[in-house]
């Protein structure tokens, strides 16, 4: 049952993703680049593959590698990465505008004045980022005591080390499923993934959340059978249920590597041999969002429930089409007329029924093949765009302007070669999750199910939901992790084959 499954969904995944990585070729939707050159993005995916494969030829020259050894090179490369990370954080340094500049400005102004502070109603209609307002008011308050006002740097340092630990989180899954070898090749591809360097002055939930479905799946990794001490199992319980909470808060797509744990112990039946495990950390979930739940209904009990934008607003803003340069749409992102829309009516319920007739008639007008066709430009729009947005986000109000933005900037001189580069890493990904699909077709037994489950339920997920290619981030070392199995699977076939 279990086997026949995997099967289906591996050969749907190889399919999809693989028509993913074609359309990105042929017709790219990255809205930040509207002109892009198939022929040259072929050659960037060429160049990157070949760059990965020299690496990692490189690093299989190591034929032992020491605890000493590794411990010297991880040291070395995240002294790269901290250092690559501080240098952009601070040349590409913005004001925060936009949804993390409320919830920046609000946290600013509630530490210091407490109570007096007027929270903006802005929350009210968003509430899924009170959260985050929560925790940096805790933060900046805890800093103030100690009479440390600097609150932007801080937060940038939060953020790096936010994506840092995720790397950590990464480098030790590889770790454990392959070798050690492996897991510093990986390390050495984030490298090229622009968004872990370029959202480091941009402390929002895409990047505050990143750590949280790497290090779920590693508690799942090392999870304590039934028969393990109880002491054992009530801490790792806590753990796993307490970090789930906290990602769940902070971004919601972070419940989707566990949506996928779940289906793989249901079809394994290994549910039924951790039954400990899984209520207590059902049990400790329940209860840990039950008392925020109390607590935050209690804070926000002033606001106006009618400004709040009702979930199926952001599924009907999943449908609209935005033009753009040379004719040209952008697939479900934000859309200032659908929030106007939605806005202009007064109670929940009103705008739950509108948006709801809204949503219907755009897809009663797409008509079947027209819906399949704007799903499948939206999916390459969001998977197949390696600038992660970045470039839009950091064009909104810099500190100040200098050379690094005409390389990263839309209207910069050299944002071409930037927009290729990225691409081809981005590309790169894409193929190669195809490949770790393909090469699983053939495996009885495969530990990365799980994380082609998770990338095909974020899928899914943004396919439905309003959508940016920003909203990848957070799931950035599950895709490496994906990627790197279905190089070194490739790598490994092909060396058997010249080796005959």
């Amino acid at each position: 049952m279990r086997q026949k499954c995997y099967l289906v969904f591996n050969t749907v995944f190889v399919i999809l993703f693989f028509l993913i990585f074609i359309g990105s070729i042929i017709s790219n939707q990255s809205i930040c680049f509207t002109t892009s050159n198939p022929l040259f993005l072929i050659l960037s995916v060429l160049i990157v593959i070949a760059l990965w494969t020299i690496f990692y030829k490189l690093l299989s020259k190591i034929k032992k590698w020491s605890t000493k050894t590794e411990l010297i090179v991880v040291i070395l490369i995240f002294t790269l990465i901290i250092g690559l990370q501080v240098f952009f954080a601070h040349f590409l340094k913005v004001k925060p505008s936009w949804d993390f500049g409320m919830i920046y400005d609000n946290a600013v102004n509630y530490a210091k004045l407490g109570s007096q502070a007027k929270i903006s109603e802005y929350f009210a209609m968003c509430p899924n980022n009170t959260f985050p307002l929560y925790v940096l008011t805790i933060i900046y308050k805890i800093l103030a005591k100690l009479h440390f006002y600097n609150f932007m740097s801080f937060s940038i340092g939060l953020n790096i080390l936010s994506i840092d630990v995720a790397l950590l989180g990464m480098y030790l899954i590889i770790r454990k499923l392959i070798n050690v070898k492996t897991a510093i090749f990986s390390m050495i591809v984030t490298i090229f993934i622009n968004p872990l360097f370029l959202y480091t002055p941009v402390f929002y939930t895409d990047t505050l959340s990143i750590a949280f479905p790497i290090w779920l799946f590693y508690l799942y990794l090392n999870r304590p059978k039934d028969d393990a001490p109880l002491k054992k199992i009530m801490m790792h319980s806590i753990i796993f249920s307490f970090l789930l909470f906290l990602g769940f808060e902070m971004k919601m797509t972070c419940i989707i590597i566990v949506i996928a744990i779940l289906i793989e112990e249901i079809l394994s039946k290994e549910v039924l041999l951790n039954k400990k495990l899984y209520v207590c950390i059902g049990i400790f979930f329940i209860v840990v969002l039950g008392i925020y739940s109390i607590i935050n209904n209690k804070l926000t009990s002033s606001w106006d429930r009618d400004k709040s934008l009702p979930y199926i607003h952001y599924v009907m803003m999943g449908t609209s089409k935005t033009p753009l340069k040379n004719n040209k749409y952008a697939y479900g992102i934000y859309n200032v007329d659908d929030l106007g829309y939605t806005n202009s009516f007064d109670t929940e319920e009103e705008k739950i029924e509108n948006d709801k007739k809204l949503l219907k008639e755009r897809l009663k007008n797409y008509v079947f093949v027209g819906s399949i066709d704007f799903f499948y430009k939206k999916a390459l729009q969001t998977f197949g765009d390696g600038t992660y947005f970045a470039p839009e986000k950091l064009r909104r109000s810099p500190i100040e302007k200098n050379y690094l933005h005409n390389i990263y900037l839309v209207d910069g001189k050299y944002f071409s070669y930037y927009f290729y580069y990225a691409e081809g890493v981005q590309l790169s990904l894409l193929l190669l999750l195809s490949t770790s699909g393909l090469s699983a077709l053939k495996k009885k037994e495969d530990k990365t199910n799980i994380i082609r489950v998770a990338i095909f339920g974020l899928l899914l997920f943004l396919t439905i939901w309003e959508a940016r290619s920003r909203y990848l981030i957070n799931y950035i070392p599950i895709i490496v992790i994906g990627a790197i199995v279905g190089f070194t699977d490739i790598y490994n076939y092909i060396e058997k084959k010249v080796g005959k």
